[in-house]
């Protein structure tokens, strides 16, 4: 397909998943609202990766952080005026995912600190570089948050102090109540891959725990909030949960809101402790309101999922429309994102992807492109002699047909990760490696066919030259790994490449390029005749068949039977975009996850396959 074909290809596309959101779109009044507050309410998001400008390529995740202070907004006037306790939650992992994280996130954390959050902590991400922290340190991103950025077991390493608050406590203006909030961050190594950066120290979750300033914390409040970023039943939950019990008792409330593992998900610990992990990406906007019962029995946990769409989030909060939503500071930071946007010159279009399907990051093809055409081609390598290898983690996000602009780029691989290479590879060490268990789980290879009396030069990046010398190493390697020399990274090179290799007037690299203005006309016309037939049906199937749902409210907080710990309950659900509100609607979520749906707890992203 030609650019013409394929951009009217793209807006077929989007035209009948609207023609299907028309059609499957219960109408939402102030009646339908579906947040049921308890206590003690919290909003919270996590592993947002600077995803704060929506997402361009996916309309049913429109919402950005205008959108998310409006709602946050609606949500506490509601809850204020029930006369309950709220709180805004940010689990980290704010950097590392578009373009608005470039340079280190120093365009970035100012948009962040438009938003009120009371509790916020550090991710893995933001520990990888000096760089990173060094921004949120000393340029005004610490100071703006004070007390509320809490890194129970994160240090400066030139100080030794804590890198933000040990606690903090955070007073209930309805209740008068107070909550005690640590924020821990998973044991994150200080050598090999995924380490963090010299300026920081992270000390184990299982030494902080059992020193005397985080066990009289506890004492300070009647219930704890454990900000955690790590995996909602990671066992560094279950050391931290365990050692409140020792010291507080096995009736003393504790909600874990998790992260790093980006999927949506919860686990009630025992009668009296629930962990709650939001999504990730700006997906995912998580509400869990406690009933308390007077610390007299056992709480009640609910908790919903809230898509990141604006009208999802209308629903949510029973407005009947996005003016409604819409606050002044929510649209003053809406035009602050488009202001950092174009001063970056992020919809700045590089060239345009020649692949009439989207190419996947869980897919092979979209690592061929990068080992077999972007490196060789940035690198200048011998084609010979060269082989290159990549963690599967390395490529964040999907790679759409049509133009490819800077941030898609930033967004596909925003590392910005250094070349290395170890020269003169003995072939048969390659294959001993690529036998290994699970490598081909973890790493990606370009495509030649090993040689086992052959040398080759096998390049890599920063992030995985530690484990994969490692590997080299036991196989009787005695080289290093140098920094290639190139004014290249693994974020740039792509920039180069697309630039270079991908120009907007070359055809389809599936198609013979044919194509003509009547064939897109005629595309155009059939496409609109689908869609109009798809709203028709729609209305029939809504009329005739789901019409009992839309009104049956029962639904949409479920209780969970079977949960550990005896009477406590958890309530659970889902606010999707409002086609998903009906079961097995045709179009739920372009990324190829169908579950969003009343009820459910659908995992958004892979753990697995993703550096997480």
């Amino acid at each position: 397909l030609a650019r013409g074909a394929m951009e009217q290809r793209a807006f077929l596309s989007r035209s009948m998943a609207i023609c299907f959101l028309v059609a499957l779109t219960p109408a939402v009044s102030a009646a339908s609202s579906i947040l049921t507050f308890g206590d003690l309410n919290i909003v919270v998001v996590t592993d947002v990766h600077s995803w704060v400008s929506g997402h361009r390529h996916n309309p049913n995740l429109n919402a950005d952080y205008g959108d998310l202070y409006s709602f946050y907004e609606h949500v506490k006037s509601q809850a204020l005026a029930l006369g309950k306790d709220i709180f805004l939650v940010n689990n980290g992992d704010i950097v590392d995912g578009t373009g608005l994280s470039d340079p280190y996130g120093a365009m970035l954390t100012p948009l962040i600190e438009n938003l009120p959050f009371d509790l916020i902590n550090t991710g893995n991400h933001e520990l990888y570089n000096d760089e990173s922290i060094g921004n949120i340190v000393n340029n005004g991103f610490k100071a703006h948050f004070g007390n509320a950025y809490v890194t129970t077991n994160v240090a400066d390493s030139r100080t030794g102090q804590t890198l933000g608050a040990n606690y903090t406590v955070l007073n209930g203006t309805s209740s008068g109540r107070s909550y005690v909030a640590f924020g821990f961050l998973y044991n994150m190594p200080a050598t090999g891959s995924g380490k963090h950066c010299d300026d920081v120290i992270v000390r184990t979750v299982e030494h902080t725990v059992n020193t005397t300033w985080f066990q009289q914390a506890l004492g300070l409040a009647p219930m704890a909030i454990v900000n955690a970023h790590m995996g909602y039943d990671n066992q560094l939950v279950h050391v931290i949960l365990g050692k409140i019990r020792q010291v507080m008792g096995p009736t003393y409330p504790v909600v874990f809101l998790t992260g790093h593992t980006h999927i949506r998900q919860y686990k009630q610990l025992d009668s009296y402790a629930v962990s709650f992990e939001a999504g990730h990406y700006f997906d995912t906007i998580g509400f869990v309101g406690i009933d308390l019962n007077s610390f007299s029995q056992p709480p009640v946990f609910r908790k919903v999922d809230v898509n990141a769409n604006v009208q999802a989030m209308v629903h949510a909060v029973g407005l009947t429309n996005q003016a409604n939503l819409n606050t002044t500071t929510g649209d003053y930071i809406k035009t602050e994102i488009v202001r950092v946007r174009n001063a970056m010159n992020l919809d700045q279009t590089l060239g345009c992807n020649p692949y009439p399907e989207k190419l996947s990051r869980h897919h092979s093809q979209l690592f061929d492109i990068m080992l077999n055409q972007v490196w060789p081609y940035g690198l200048k390598v011998d084609v010979d002699t060269y082989y290159g290898v990549f963690s599967r983690g390395g490529l964040r996000y999907d790679l759409y047909p049509g133009d490819v602009n800077l941030d898609d780029i930033v967004t596909l691989t925003p590392f910005h990760n250094e070349f290395f290479v170890a020269n003169n590879v003995p072939g048969m060490m390659l294959i001993n490696i690529k036998s290994q268990h699970g490598f081909h789980w973890h790493y990606a290879t370009s495509d030649q066919a090993l040689n086992g009396n052959l040398h080759y030069t096998l390049f890599m990046d920063g992030y995985d030259r530690a484990e994969l010398m490692s590997r080299l190493t036991s196989q009787g390697y005695s080289g290093s790994a140098s920094r290639y020399d190139t004014t290249l990274d693994t974020t740039t090179i792509w920039s180069e490449f697309v630039k270079a290799q991908w120009s907007c007037d070359q055809p389809s690299s599936s198609q013979d390029g044919r194509s003509s203005s009547a064939g897109s006309e005629t595309a155009l016309i059939a496409g609109l005749a689908i869609g109009f037939a798809a709203v028709v049906v729609g209305l029939l199937l809504v009329g005739y068949k789901f019409a009992p749902c839309m009104n049956n409210n029962s639904g949409q907080n479920t209780e969970l039977a079977g949960m550990a710990g005896g009477s406590s309950m958890v309530e659970g659900g889902s606010v999707a975009e409002p086609s998903s509100i009906i079961e097995q609607a045709s179009v739920v979520d372009p990324e190829n996850h169908p579950r969003f749906v009343i009820g459910s707890n659908a995992e958004l992203g892979s753990a697995e396959e993703e550096e997480i």
